[in-house]
């Protein structure tokens, strides 16, 4: 895929429709149909510069099932892959995880999906550099509900780097460390949409856009045009490398600190919370009596 591409999810289920036009492709997620469960359709012309293309993965179901299915195998989804390498490349989903939710679990099968990358490595943040308030689940209990969840999906891979390094978590120096590992390597950063115009804030923000291509999840609630007032040192071109998706699973502005808030006050979150840490955050009783 060119580097000035931007893919962007919409709808529900898990049938695609890739949208061509020029420079852009638009992917949209759209309600399983049982009637037409082929991978290998043909294209529906609707103009000449316009092309359609519909995928239906083989969920008979017509529902995600517990573990994420796997990569798509047609060459069209592999072009997808934003980098000019042979190489697969890898997704970075890093965060507090004070805790996981089911935001970040669907923005890490969308890149499974959608950009056929080799896996997600999911990377705990130890030491918070700009955080105003500290986890209320302990560093240990956040690492344990993520391998939990890693354990249980394939293509999910807990990553515990950031603990162990000394001082603050910086993005930056991990993915220094992913690009030094394997430089050839594309890599893809998960973050939501709405972190990237304070990007510019972030230590070596220059050199982080450089290493990592950015894939901008939107978040319910938030405006879904990107800014770059703060990323000056971005030009057009640089800007247009950011991949913008738009999680179709995902309907209302759920946030971990949501979820702390409605588990303080007694509400039930399980349709939020991964089944797997569910026993966790229970026992655990972090989030009962913590002010969120």
């Amino acid at each position: 895929m060119t580097s000035d591409a931007t893919l962007k999810a919409c709808g529900q289920g898990h049938r695609i429709c890739r949208v061509e036009e020029p420079q852009i492709i638009q992917i949209r997620l759209l309600p399983w149909n049982r009637s037409r469960p082929s991978l290998d359709l043909p294209a529906q012309k609707t103009s000449p510069d316009r092309q359609i293309v519909d995928w239906t993965p083989p969920h008979p179901e017509g529902s995600m099932p517990s573990d994420c299915p796997e990569p798509y195998h047609d060459q069209e989804v592999r072009q997808l892959c934003p980098s000019d390498h042979d190489s697969r490349p890898l997704a970075l989903l890093g965060g507090v995880f004070d805790p996981i939710h089911r935001g970040h679990v669907e923005l890490a099968r969308a890149a499974l999906h959608l950009a056929d990358v080799e896996e997600v490595r999911w990377i705990p943040c130890q030491n918070l550099p700009h955080c105003k308030n500290l986890p209320l689940a302990p560093a240990a209990a956040r690492l344990d509900m993520v391998q939990t969840l890693c354990s249980q999906i394939s293509g999910f891979v807990c990553d515990p780097l950031e603990f162990q390094r000394d001082g603050p978590s910086w993005t930056i120096d991990t993915v220094r460390h992913f690009h030094d590992e394997q430089p050839d390597r594309p890599l893809l950063w998960l973050i939501g949409s709405d972190n990237i115009s304070w990007i510019g804030s972030w230590k070596d923000a220059e050199e982080l856009w450089q290493l990592a291509i950015p894939v901008a999840a939107h978040r319910p609630g938030t405006p879904q045009r990107l800014e770059r007032a703060h990323l000056p040192f971005l030009d057009d071109a640089r800007w247009e490398q950011v991949i913008r998706w738009q999680l179709p699973q995902i309907s209302e502005d759920i946030s971990s600190t949501r979820i702390r808030q409605m588990i303080a006050a007694g509400e039930e979150v399980d349709q939020w919370i991964p089944q797997s840490i569910q026993p966790l955050i229970r026992s655990g009783g972090w989030y009962s009596s913590g002010s969120p």
